[in-house]
């Protein structure tokens, strides 16, 4: 039996917010124990921040979450499952922003 497309998307949803949700624990692993010393970085929230680009990645999958948010909620046609993981998905851009915005201001 072949999966629906909206499963597929389901799917997706489930997998991006997984994604979000690493990325907002390495936000603030780096805002609450960061640290540089001398203007190098001196523990490894601070290496992985400053070698993985993640407020780079966190940026783009806040992006992405907003509008595949979006889409599913305008797309769900009844589909609960995928009505919900939408709402969660815009829930979790207001929070990556918050992280974002808590990790960049931590340091300065």
């Amino acid at each position: 039996m072949p999966v629906k497309k909206s499963n597929k998307y389901v799917v997706y949803l489930i997998i991006l917010l997984a994604v979000q949700a690493l990325l907002i624990f390495l936000n603030l692993a780096f805002a609450f124990w960061g640290e540089y010393s001398h203007g190098l970085p001196s523990n490894i929230w601070a290496i992985i921040w400053n070698k993985g680009f993640v407020l780079l990645w966190m940026l783009i999958s806040n992006l992405t979450c907003l509008i595949s948010g979006i889409i599913g909620l305008v797309t769900q046609k009844g589909n609960k499952a995928k009505c919900i993981l939408s709402i969660v998905s815009i829930v979790m851009f207001m929070i990556g922003a918050f992280t974002v915005v808590l990790a960049i201001g931590s340091k300065f």
